[in-house]
């Protein structure tokens, strides 16, 4: 008994809802992927690169701190009850797409509020770039490779 508009306004939603999830999801992967070159090349630093080891460290902790702002990390049985971008999207996509209605106005409102959300985790992980060319110039001078962000096409072929 839906309108043809309320069910077209219904699949425009799940299909934007479904691109948040997907670009959140590759924004966490990169995260984790800069995160774990990093951390490989902190390992492979001597002992007489001591300080610049901490700020690579650092930057590394950076990356992982702001990856577990975006999901949640409670392991165990059951529902946690931790809900952070990821879940909170998951959840908004699996109400309006098990609904051949018209999403509600607060499902529509959620969905731009969480949207904006999301570009302010990729604006912050953007920011991130000054600090990584400064990283990689030191990584260069001590002849390890350059840590690079994980491209599109890279991670849609994992």
């Amino acid at each position: 008994t839906y309108t043809a508009a309320d069910q077209a306004l219904q699949l425009e939603t799940t299909a934007k809802l479904f691109a948040l999830v997907e670009r959140l999801t590759f924004l966490v992967e990169s995260l984790a992927d800069l995160r774990d070159q990093t951390n490989d090349r902190v390992g492979k630093l001597g002992p007489k690169d001591a300080v610049f080891s901490k700020k690579a460290a650092a930057f590394a902790a950076g990356l992982d701190a702001q990856r577990v702002a975006l999901v949640a990390q409670q392991e165990g049985e059951g529902i946690s009850g931790e809900e952070k971008l990821r879940e909170e999207l998951g959840m908004l996509y699996g109400n309006v797409n098990g609904y051949n209605g018209r999403p509600t106005k607060s499902q529509l409102d959620r969905m731009t509020a969480l949207s904006k959300d999301l570009d302010a985790a990729w604006a912050k992980f953007t920011a991130t770039s000054k600090e990584m060319g400064l990283l990689n110039a030191d990584f260069a001078k001590r002849k390890l490779d350059s840590i690079k962000p994980l491209t599109e096409e890279a991670w849609r072929k994992k």
